[in-house]
């Protein structure tokens, strides 16, 4: 009798006990909030100019890094001096404010002008679209007139179109001749 008021106890007591939690079986890194396929977005400032334009077959919203990751964007930049950059890399990430992208892997940066075309390319690049800035502390090349200047690190005032290579600098210029 003993032994079955035990049984029966010790029975009634295991199943009142709460069961422990089960660990996360997620294992890797964090899964975006959503994801976007084949899309285009306008982002504009507080006074409602248009700032830049994006287009890319993805883009998927971090929400741990507070950013939007964008394969292979195509990103339109305007400032506010009617020059118009056309950037386009393998990788971006685009801050949730809208006002830094940074771009990784094969980065373009060509300004639309027939008169006075320019190319920017590196690695790795960071815009600032409401300022007009860009930089990199990556290797840089830069052509225009005929020109080519490499080195490293840039920080760039598109607007007012001044250009600081940090280091490594190097320029082929042409002669007035070869023009």
């Amino acid at each position: 009798a003993v032994l079955l008021v035990l049984a029966a106890a010790t029975t009634w007591w295991a199943w009142l006990r709460p069961e422990p939690p089960l660990p996360d079986a997620f294992i890797g890194p964090p899964r975006s909030d959503y994801e976007l396929g084949s899309f285009d977005m306008q982002v504009f400032d507080a006074s409602g100019t248009l700032r830049y334009f994006v287009e890319a077959p993805r883009l998927a919203r971090d929400s741990q890094r507070e950013s939007f990751t964008i394969d292979q964007p195509r990103v339109r930049l305007y400032d506010k001096h009617d020059q118009h950059w056309l950037v386009t890399a393998k990788s971006g990430y685009i801050d949730v404010r809208g006002d830094r992208i940074d771009f990784n892997d094969d980065v373009v940066m060509n300004r639309d002008s027939k008169a006075d075309p320019m190319r920017f390319r590196s690695e790795r690049l960071s815009a600032y679209p409401e300022a007009g800035r860009i930089a990199t502390t990556a290797p840089i090349e830069i052509k225009a007139r005929g020109g080519t200047l490499t080195g490293t690190g840039l920080e760039a005032d598109l607007g007012a179109k001044t250009y600081a290579i940090e280091q490594d600098f190097h320029a082929t210029l042409p002669t007035t001749h070869s023009r």
